[in-house]
């Protein structure tokens, strides 16, 4: 049985169109409230040497950012849906191919963005809809140029931080490595965090992305079994420490795991709490990023 019913083809048009837009605006604001963290999944992703290529790693995320928290504010009151649903297109399938193609996260998070491109298709053909913004903007053309110059001026505003974070000129990463004052410790709790804390760490040391002067990795949590003698990190543990990251497992994790500290990797040094620790180092000015 066909039904047609104008008014339950609106809402449920309004209902789609706010529930997809909850995405994209979980993941803007993630992008730019802490863009540290997804620059760590970056620069592990499958494509993060073209990535690295283009631009900066961290200006890319807060460009993004940008892109998708605007874009989902547009979905979700219908403004501007068309243009929204174009660009949110335009900035996910690049993300799609560096970072879920090949992703160890198997083909879940691949297929995800699949289906939220399709969806973008159809919003880019069927606009906002009765219940939206441009339904009432076309009773009022004469606002619409008003309304792209003010979205434009806010694209702009949120991207203005990352402007400032452009990529090292040739040959002035050892420099700004060596003149960095921050000091970054990486707490990490998830074996898959391990490895983008140890690569960034060593960014950091290199001059590229956030330059620091020190950087630690403070292990708690399931990841603690990543720093066992023979794990498949051993080698990269081996690295990172040769490039001057200290890291440190928590006593009362391994306690609690059963792991005598003789068992972990010689890369690693053991505190009795890493909670102290964590506490320790921030009170002398450490910035703590906890992945």
């Amino acid at each position: 049985m066909k039904l047609h019913c104008p008014r339950l083809r609106a809402v449920t048009q309004l209902a789609f169109r706010t529930l997809f837009s909850l995405i994209f605006l979980a993941a803007g604001a993630k992008h730019l409230l802490a863009p540290d963290a997804i620059v760590g999944r970056l620069v592990e992703a499958p494509g993060a040497a073209l990535v690295s290529a283009l631009a900066s790693p961290k200006l890319l995320v807060v460009l993004s950012g940008a892109v998708l928290l605007l874009g989902g504010l547009a979905l979700l009151t219908g403004t501007l849906t068309r243009w929204a649903a174009v660009a949110l297109f335009a900035v996910l399938v690049p993300i799609t191919l560096t970072v879920q193609v090949g992703a160890a996260e198997g083909m879940g998070p691949l297929f995800k963005n699949v289906a939220l491109l399709g969806g973008l298709l159809h919003w880019a053909v069927e606009g906002g809809g009765a219940f939206s913004v441009d339904a009432w903007l076309s009773t009022h053309p004469r606002l619409r140029l008003p309304l792209v110059g003010a979205v434009g001026v806010l694209t702009v505003a949120l991207a203005l931080p990352a402007l400032a974070a452009r990529p090292p000129a040739p040959g002035a990463s050892a420099r700004r490595g060596a003149d960095a004052t921050e000091r970054v410790l990486f707490l990490v709790q998830q074996p898959p965090q391990l490895k983008a804390a140890l690569a960034t760490g060593q960014q950091s040391l290199a001059g590229r992305g956030f330059p620091a002067r020190e950087v630690e990795v403070l292990v708690c949590g399931p990841a603690i079994t990543s720093l066992l003698a023979g794990d498949v990190m051993e080698a990269r543990l081996a690295e990172a420490k040769q490039a001057g990251i200290r890291v440190v497992a928590c006593g009362l994790t391994l306690t609690e795991k059963g792991i005598a500290p003789d068992k972990l990797s010689p890369s690693v040094e053991v505190v009795e709490n890493g909670l102290v620790e964590a506490l320790q180092r921030q009170a002398e000015g450490f910035r703590s990023v906890e992945l």
